[in-house]
Order: C-alpha cells, then structure tokens, then sequence
C-alpha cells in the first residue's frame, strides 16, 4: 500500500522582493538568502576515534564513455575553506566531507583520487594533511563497503512511492548503514559529518511510523496500536497544496539519499557540479549588468536559481557557494 509523504514544515523560500526603498531590500534580500541556513558544526578533532580498520583505497571510477576534464581554478569556488587550523591541525567539520565528495564524486577524471591528494596537499599544512590522508582512505574504504551492503537490499534508489515495507526495510538499512560508518570512520568523523543528515532521516522515518499507525488505528479502531503505545495523533493537514507537493518532494530527497550508492552519484555527480558552476557565471553576470536596477537583479537571479536547481538541497548549495559565511 503506497502511503503519501507528509513531514513536519520546513521554511520556504520564493518570496517577492517588493520594490521599495534601497535599505528595505537590502535587507530583505539578506533574510532572504540567509534564513533556514544550516548551524555549523563544532570543528572536531578525529584523533584516537578513528578505527584501524583500513581495506584498502576503495579508488572511485569515473563515469563511462565521459571525457577526461582536470579539475580547474575556476572549480575552487564550489570548495570550502578554512580545513585547518592556526596550528596546523585539521578541522574535521562537514567542510572537509563536502572536499572529499566533490573530488572523488563530482569530478570527470582518470584519477579522482589522486585529485584530491593533490588538492588537500595544497592547502594544507604536513600534521592536517597527514590525518586528512588517513581519514580519506578509511573513507574510500566505507564507500566501497557502503555499496556491497546496500546492494544487498536492492532498494530502487529514488525514494519514491514508499510503502509500509519499505519504511522497515530504510530503518534497517540505516542501522546497518550507522554501524559500517562507525567501524570505518569513528564517532568523532560521524558525528561531524552525519549529524544533521541522520536528524532529517529520522524525523521523516518517524513521522512515516505515525501514519502507519494511524492506518491501522482508521482500518480497526479496536486494533492495539504499535508497540502497544497509545496511537500517535494523526500529522497536521496542509492548507496549502503547493506546501503539502514541496514536502513531499523533500521527503523522497532525503529518503533517495538514504539509500542511494556511491556508484550512482559519481555518474551524476559532475553533472551537478558543472550546473553549480554555470550558475555562479550566470548569475555573477546578472549582477553585473548595471541595465538592471537592484531589485531586477535580485529578482532574475531569483528565478535562475529556482530554473538551475528543482531540488532544495541543492538552491541551498547555490546560495551557501554565492553568499559564503567564511
């Protein structure tokens, strides 16, 4: 039985930028760009907490019949920075996740790994380029892992049309999934990089348990409820279709990325990366164009961002590379 997504609201963005005095849309546009942004994590230092466990590189491929592009300078805009600190430590903060994924799933090269060896080796100083080394390997190591395992489940990879079984099966999936994270990566690294993830997993997990008790509670009054708990009151209604359509879509986003390999996001992952960066010379050209007023400026690059990225997650990436709080 298919079950339709509900979640708990999240902030929207879209709203009009009225045309009104400089200042007011200054300052709409800072809250605009700014509001629902992620808290920083707490730089983490991955010391002892790292798990000896080491199988091996794990080299990723790139995708077939693509061509092989070297990273360029120009890509430095959608890296992070600030990886290390004063005293050349490593700081191991979902930042240095975002360096790794971009490198080894996100790049059309021969050698992906051996791209971010190099990157890393240039930005950071010997002691963090030293333990961001190791963390990398015992990572490669987990990606290939990661994949055997999820094979094993043979979920379709979309998050799309959930159904009573399938909750069960994600919810068992990421409990295993947790624990190879662990045995690999070590509490300190998963708990810096996985935090907010393992958060919007479980929220959407849960609130998807509540409708399956609701169904059976609807379906027979008189039936205990699960767990033998009282029954868990039904999830709000929407007065907003268009809301109710935007949650959904965000439920099967975080659902899709639960289950999905590492595999398939190397064949898709260059793909976002030369959108991210085709959007960044847009709208830097818009912004640019002193035909326009500031308003119309702010209002075209507005509607870039929405036609450039369907999916949240990703304006949200867009926005963070556009107005970077470091």
């Amino acid at each position: 039985m298919s079950i339709s997504l509900k979640a708990n609201p999240k902030n929207h963005y879209g709203r009009q930028v009225p045309v009104a005095i400089m200042l007011v849309i200054v300052l709409l546009l800072i809250h605009y760009f700014w509001q629902e942004e992620p808290e920083d994590i707490t730089p983490i230092r991955a010391k002892a907490n790292l798990s000896t466990m080491v199988f091996g590189p794990g080299q990723s491929t790139p995708p077939a019949n693509t061509v092989d592009v070297s990273f360029s300078p120009g890509d430095s805009r959608l890296l992070p920075n600030g990886l290390a600190t004063e005293n050349q430590q490593l700081v191991v903060n979902s930042g240095l996740l975002e360096v790794i994924h971009f490198f080894l799933l996100e790049q059309v090269s021969a050698d992906r790994a051996g791209a971010l060896r190099s990157h890393l080796k240039s930005i950071l100083p010997p002691p963090a380029y030293t333990e961001a080394m190791l963390i990398v390997e015992h990572y490669q190591a987990y990606m290939k892992a990661h994949d055997e395992l999820l094979a094993a489940h043979n979920f379709d990879g979309t998050g799309k049309d959930i159904n009573l079984q399938d909750v069960r099966r994600i919810s068992t999936w990421r409990d295993q999934r947790d624990r190879l994270r662990l045995g690999f990566l070590g509490e300190t690294v998963v708990r810096a990089w996985y935090q907010n993830d393992d958060v919007q997993l479980a929220q959407i997990l849960n609130e998807l348990t509540q409708l399956k008790d609701n169904s059976i509670q609807e379906q027979n009054p008189n039936a205990p409820s699960t767990d033998e708990q009282p029954a868990i009151p039904r999830p709000p209604t929407w007065s907003n279709k268009n809301d109710e359509l935007r949650h959904d879509h965000y439920m099967q986003w975080v659902l899709g990325k639960a289950i999905r390999s590492f595999s398939s996001w190397a064949n898709t992952g260059p793909q976002l990366a030369s959108r991210l960066t085709g959007y960044l010379d847009a709208a830097s050209q818009i912004n640019q164009n002193r035909q326009l007023n500031f308003s119309e400026r702010v209002i075209q690059t507005q509607e870039l961002l929405i036609k450039s990225f369907p999916v949240e997650a990703e304006r949200q990436r867009a926005r963070d590379l556009m107005f970077p709080s470091h």
